[in-house]
């Protein structure tokens, strides 16, 4: 009998072991379970934090090119292509690899924002620039005198003509060529009544032989504005406009300066 009772109390002993073991077991495995499920929400999120980014990137990175195509201001070293992390090529990595990864794409994000900004910065002083610089036709009409070197139309040989003759019908709208300020509007010996725009950048620009001036001294005015009409005053032989381009101090060929 006594062997007996100390069998089932051994029986019982183990039984109680193996269930507390077997318990264990099963609190581990809820455990894992949990975590893996933790560690599979990260993932996810992580892996739509990197998809997300990546269509930044993209969208940074064309929006990056247009403007570099568009004003050509790309330079050598701008234009060298950055080597991309290639987005996430396995997105059932382990949370640490896509937390690298997220962070590698987050710092070349950060890269094309700068470099997109000052990009932006480099067009808008560009735009700015070009807004100053004569490029149009100050009258609609015919180049009737060259730059340079030309026979007197009032005799006497030749002579030196600091700008361009552009016939056109008497009264006709004379155009500012380009953004800039009115430093000169009045009457001046041989240009007749003529107006003088300061444009910035080392660009100025005259017309001459006008019958009537529409701007002041100081006053702001826009490319393609009015700002004079045709006349014949001054040492002229007809209704032209006189066109100087004056650069750094300089008089040029205007005809470069016409689209």
């Amino acid at each position: 009998m006594a062997m007996v009772a100390v069998a089932c109390l051994a029986a019982v002993l183990w039984l109680g072991y193996d269930y507390a073991n077997l318990r264990k077991t099963v609190q581990e495995v809820v455990r894992l379970r949990a975590a893996n499920a933790r560690q599979a929400r990260q993932i996810r999120a992580l892996s739509q934090q990197a998809a997300d980014l990546d269509k930044e990137l993209a969208a940074v990175a064309e929006v990056e090119a247009k403007l570099r195509q568009e004003t050509r201001l790309l330079s050598p070293e701008a234009g060298k292509k950055q080597e991309s992390p290639g987005g996430l090529p396995n997105r059932t990595l382990s949370v640490e690899v896509l937390s690298r990864s997220l962070k590698m794409q987050s710092e070349r994000a950060g890269l094309l924002r700068r470099s997109l900004t000052g990009l932006v910065d480099d067009v808008e002083r560009y735009q700015k620039k070009m807004a100053h610089r004569p490029n149009m036709w100050p009258v609609n009409g015919r180049i009737t005198s060259s730059f340079g070197s030309r026979r007197s139309p009032f005799g006497g040989g030749y002579e030196v003509h600091e700008g361009i003759d552009i016939a056109a019908p008497y009264g006709s709208p004379v155009r500012a060529t380009a953004d800039g300020r009115v430093v000169f509007a009045g009457w001046r010996s041989g240009y007749g009544r003529l107006v003088i725009l300061d444009h910035g950048y080392g660009y100025r620009t005259a017309y001459g032989h006008n019958s009537r001036i529409q701007v002041r001294v100081g006053q702001e005015v826009k490319g393609n504005s009015v700002i004079a009409y045709v006349g014949s005053t001054g040492r002229s032989t007809g209704p032209h406009v006189h066109y100087e381009v004056w650069f750094q101090g300089k008089k040029v060929n205007p005809v470069p300066y016409l689209p």
